[in-house]
């Protein structure tokens, strides 16, 4: 018995939609990637497609510290790939899912061998200096950049919150609004500070550290060091005042 041609591409057709109702039912039907948390345990795991937040759960890190780390604050999550157009613009390196893998390793203290080109934002330092000693970001301090302007995302442009580590040469570095009133502030760096005439010596005898981030903020060093950056603050102020 022969079936007319239409007769045949309907069986086809109620076929082809029953067997995906069949697999729908029986979870077998699958349209989109299921990679797990649980097969991401080294940095080496670490693909474009992943979202940060899976990075996350898979190596441990809490996803407020990659986002962080990578100036995305607008963004609640983001995919690593992402990354390489935001970044695109940037000169001296690169900024994409290799610098992922490389700030995971860092983070966590699992081997992975970076490229050589590969960048890590400025914000970055921030985050690790809470997890690294000064002698390892001495180290690695060539590795970290400093993004001029702001980093473009989707939803809205979102500016750099911390600045560059002193040892690299120096990557342009803009005054704070509080370089123009000789007031120490929230926002103010080592830069305003060597600026207003205090030394790198002054600094330390205060801060009980050596300045390796002359762009960063004063706060943040307290932050990450766990003091009250008010201490800081008010015998810092005396010296800067002293040289009025």
């Amino acid at each position: 018995m022969k079936l007319r041609t239409p007769a045949t591409a309907a069986i086809v057709l109620i076929a082809f939609i029953g067997g995906i109702t069949g697999s729908i039912i029986f979870n077998l039907w699958k349209t989109t990637s299921t990679k797990d948390a649980a097969d991401i345990t080294k940095p080496a795991d670490i693909k474009g497609s992943l979202a940060f937040s899976l990075i996350g759960q898979g190596l441990g890190i809490p996803l407020q510290d990659l986002i962080t780390a990578f100036a995305v604050k607008d963004k609640q999550d983001i995919l690593c790939k992402e990354l390489e157009s935001l970044y695109a613009d940037v000169a001296g390196g690169e900024i994409g899912t290799d610098s992922v893998r490389y700030f995971a390793a860092l983070y966590t203290g699992l081997p992975f061998t970076p490229e050589d080109s590969t960048k890590l934002p400025i914000e970055a330092y921030e985050v690790l200096a809470k997890k690294l000693s000064a002698e390892s970001l001495e180290a690695i301090k060539d590795r970290f950049i400093s993004v001029s302007g702001s980093v473009q995302t989707p939803s809205q442009p979102q500016a750099a919150s911390t600045p560059s580590p002193s040892a690299l040469q120096h990557p342009t570095t803009q005054p704070t609004s509080a370089a123009t009133d000789r007031v120490i502030k929230g926002s103010t760096t080592f830069d305003d500070l060597l600026s207003w005439g205090v030394t790198k010596d002054e600094i330390t005898s205060v801060t009980g550290k050596p300045v390796l981030v002359t762009a960063a903020s004063v706060k943040s060093l307290a932050d990450s060091s766990g003091v009250e950056f008010s201490s800081w603050k008010t015998t810092l102020q005396a010296i800067v005042d002293g040289k009025k």
